[in-house]
């Protein structure tokens, strides 16, 4: 029996007030923003490896929970006084990146890829995964009982990831922006902005395949003279859950997501005032989720035909729960000042993608049973 496991519970909080009784003058641009990135990357892997001589049943398991809650907020309180002659803007961030910084939107950045460390960041595309798991993959779970001449082997992964964000940028009741008299800190250009962004990027992985592709031990596959050839290259790249008779696996994933994305300017007692370059309040999310679980339940091994009994399951359940709103609230006055005709935009934006991906492969002489389920809910 060999098992491994990873429970985290991690709290991450980003604040930014500025209190009821604060002024704060800018002759320039005024920006009060604050900023949360959460670079997630874990893992839990177990196996066992083959045997010639054994009689007994192996089982391995690798578990990864864990659970995530960030909050961002910016507020300005209500009475607080702020005047700036250029840029206003008060701004709440959230980032989830992706392992691999694949998806960047300013294109392939090298700096992000690789860091200061080229070698060394290098190298981990020449590990079993070809990098898959370090690079690419936030949470991994695989447990693989791959010990073919053992005549019962059962592995079993889960990977449960629960997600809670609020991020919040907020102008409170009564505050006054832009109120001020004194000509240093105005001009006919000011802007003033109110924005919230989460984005979020996600690769989950749970399998029961213990994956192996440096050359050296391919080729030694391919070579060996029990179960060798193709079938062997086949059992060391992606070796399923196998046994002499019977081999069982399955993989779990479970994905909650609640999150909260707001861009508000509160009301009753609220003015603001902006210029030529207008007035923004702007909520947006963008989430990316992939997961991918596999599984496989082989009776004997390589691509011969074997073992009585395969079976294989792999199940992924994805719930999650998203707010984004962006508003100004009743009884607040925003103006544009004298003479100028800046424009006013109030958007709220909701990009949710879900990729699911579940497979396996089952064998077995006498009976083989295969089983994928996929669960999602959205609101």
């Amino acid at each position: 029996i060999t098992g491994a496991s990873l429970t985290a519970k991690i709290t991450n909080r980003c604040l930014v007030h500025i209190g009821s009784t604060a002024v704060v003058r800018s002759s320039g641009n005024l920006a009060i923003s604050s900023e949360l990135t959460e670079d997630n990357h874990n893992s839990a892997a177990a196996g066992t490896s083959r045997s010639q001589n054994s009689t007994k049943l192996t089982v391995a398991a690798a578990i990864l929970v864990e659970s995530l809650t960030n909050t961002v907020q910016t507020k300005i309180a209500g009475g607080a006084s702020l005047d700036a002659a250029g840029d206003l803007a008060v701004t709440a961030e959230l980032k989830y990146p992706w392992v691999g910084q694949i998806n960047n939107p300013n294109g392939f950045d090298p700096a992000s890829m690789f860091g200061q460390h080229l070698s060394s960041n290098i190298e981990k595309f020449f590990d079993s995964t070809l990098g898959v798991q370090s690079a690419l993959v936030n949470n991994w779970s695989d447990a693989a009982a791959n010990s073919s001449n053992h005549p019962a082997n059962v592995s079993g992964s889960v990977n449960w990831v629960t997600y809670t964000n609020d991020c919040e940028a907020t102008v409170g009741a009564g505050a006054r922006i832009n109120q001020g008299r004194d000509p240093a800190y105005g001009s006919p250009s000011q802007s003033v902005s109110v924005t919230a962004t989460t984005t979020i990027q996600v690769f989950n992985f749970a399998g029961n395949t213990g994956f192996d592709f440096l050359p050296a031990d391919l080729i030694k596959a391919y070579k060996q003279q029990q179960d060798g050839g193709w079938g062997g290259v086949a059992d060391t790249i992606a070796p399923p859950t196998q046994g002499k008779d019977v081999g069982v696996g399955a993989s779990l994933i479970v994905l909650v997501m609640r999150n909260t994305t707001e861009a508000v300017v509160e009301g009753t007692g609220t003015r603001i005032t902006y210029g030529s370059d207008g007035f923004n309040v702007q909520a947006e999310q963008e989430v990316l989720l992939i997961d991918l679980g596999t599984s496989g339940g082989v009776g004997q091994s390589g691509l011969k035909s074997g073992g009585k009994f395969g079976a294989n399951g792999t199940f992924s359940y994805v719930n999650a729960e998203t707010s984004v709103v962006a508003q100004v609230g009743d009884g607040a006055s925003v103006l544009s000042a004298s003479s100028t005709t800046g424009a006013v935009n109030v958007t709220a934006a909701d990009t949710f993608v879900g990729v699911a991906v579940s497979g396996a492969v089952v064998k077995g002489e006498s009976t083989g049973i295969g089983i994928s389920v996929r669960i999602g809910v959205s609101d």
